[in-house]
């Protein structure tokens, strides 16, 4: 299936330096970044026009034993990650092939190569699809909230408006739990939190958690990541399922607790779902470009209208069944992405 000796890269591909007037570019073509913080990133050519300063284009040497869609698989693959000299700022019109000695590879037959793309390709049509799936599922629970309640910017409906300290618990204590000694609970971080829903791989022993600075959270409370990117990204979710009714996680999301008769769960995490939610809170995000936060200040403060509890609760009997739908539908997309990563890293 492979062939008998690595080849050395420098044999398959070479870079040429592109200008805004470049020719012999198509659709389809593989492009390099050559400065700034994204170089060395790999992407593809998706439309005839103008190339973005700073781009290569990879010119494929021998397309009798390497496919131009498996070569793109295989430059994005951390399996074999290429040594280049990222200290060096590239000024050539032509990078010199001595970037590219440093690494080879072996490569399977011409027609088993065309085979493994396939594959990858009906994968990542089916993520596609599901991440449309998801943006529809996501328009209809903003529909359906307006529909309810309004928009909480205009509050139309005239609700009573208050700091969202006065509508939920913020970040309950820890103390007071009793458990025993050698229970473990789950342990969410930011990248299990999903945009509905969360991931179950870390278990940790409670009384460890307890002891340091996690957040606690139980059935029925709500996660609302506080950092940049998850913020303007849309994760979030009820908690439920949980076996022992308690959990702890990352500091980098707040737990809103809902109060009884005053607010419901599904209440809180769409309105602090919806776009304009997630804008004005992205506005008082603060720190450096790398992490920036919302401080806990300013969500104790954030002023939102707060509809009868009836009226909550009838909202949330509408949108449960379609809530677990998505949350579904949430952990198949990410299950399906870290499946092609471990594939496209493990099996090229």
């Amino acid at each position: 299936m492979v062939s008998s000796s690595p080849i050395p890269l420098y044999e398959l591909f070479s870079i040429t330096k592109l200008t805004a007037q470049s020719e012999h570019i198509k659709a389809g073509n593989i492009l390099i970044n050559l400065f700034g913080p994204d170089i060395f990133r790999f992407s593809r050519y998706n439309q005839d026009g103008n190339i973005p300063d700073g781009m290569g284009k990879i010119n494929i040497l021998r397309p009798d034993i390497i496919d131009e869609d498996y070569l793109y698989l295989l430059l994005n693959s951390y399996r074999y990650p290429i040594s280049w000299d990222r200290n060096k700022a590239i000024h050539r019109t032509t990078i010199e092939y001595r970037l590219l000695y440093h690494e080879s590879i072996p490569l399977p037959k011409l027609p088993i190569q065309k085979e493994i793309v396939q594959v990858f390709q009906k994968a990542n049509r089916l993520l596609d699809m599901r991440l449309k799936s998801d943006s529809l599922m996501q328009q209809t629970f903003n529909t359906i909230f307006i529909s309810f309640f309004g928009d909480p910017v205009q509050n139309p409906k005239g609700f009573n408006i208050v700091p969202l300290s006065d509508a939920v618990a913020i970040n309950p204590s820890k103390k007071g739990i009793s458990v025993p000694d050698d229970l473990s609970a789950p342990y969410i971080k930011m990248e299990d939190l999903l945009e509905e829903g969360y991931l179950l791989s870390d278990y940790r022993r409670v009384r460890e958690m307890l002891e340091g600075s996690y957040s606690y959270f139980a059935n029925g409370d709500v996660l609302f990541p506080t950092s940049s990117p998850s913020l303007e990204n849309g994760k979030g979710c009820v908690i439920t399922g949980l076996a022992q009714d308690i959990s702890f996680g990352s500091r980098e999301f707040a737990v809103l607790r809902p109060i009884s008769d005053v607010t419901h769960a599904f209440w809180i995490h769409r309105l602090l779902s919806l776009p304009s939610s997630r804008k004005y809170a992205a506005q008082f995000l603060t720190g450096s470009t790398v992490r920036r936060r919302i401080s806990a200040s300013f969500i104790k403060s954030w002023r939102v209208p707060v509809p009868p509890f009836e009226l909550q609760k009838e909202f949330a009997d509408v949108i449960y069944s379609m809530n677990m739908i998505r949350q579904s539908q949430s952990f198949a997309k990410e299950r399906l992405v870290q499946l092609l990563d471990f594939a496209q890293n493990n099996f090229l």
